[in-house]
């Protein structure tokens, strides 16, 4: 049986939680400098690649199936840590920092 995928857009009281996609290409990322965003939280899974997340003092190297959370008022960036595979990202952040 083949899977159908539906994407529809949620309900405007939702969001307050928005949600994407990034691909990023092989050693691509946010920049060397720290910033912060304002919001409460960020939730982070890994759908392809390694990426590679900074927070505050913290390094964290996250592959395929791995997920994280963190505050989005750290400092944070992040980057693709592997220079010849593209990586792909789902981010949730909560509440809307954009």
């Amino acid at each position: 049986m083949p899977i159908a995928r539906r994407i529809r857009r949620p309900p405007r009281e939702a969001e307050a939680a928005p949600s994407g996609v990034s691909v990023v290409a092989p050693s691509a990322g946010a920049g060397a400098e720290l910033y912060t965003l304002p919001g409460d939280i960020e939730f982070v899974y890994v759908l392809e690649g390694t990426l590679e997340l900074h927070v505050g003092d913290e390094t964290h190297v996250l592959d395929a199936g791995d997920a994280i959370t963190y505050e989005l008022s750290k400092p944070h960036t992040w980057r693709n840590a592997s220079s010849t595979e593209q990586l792909r990202v789902l981010w949730v952040a909560v509440p809307n920092p954009y």
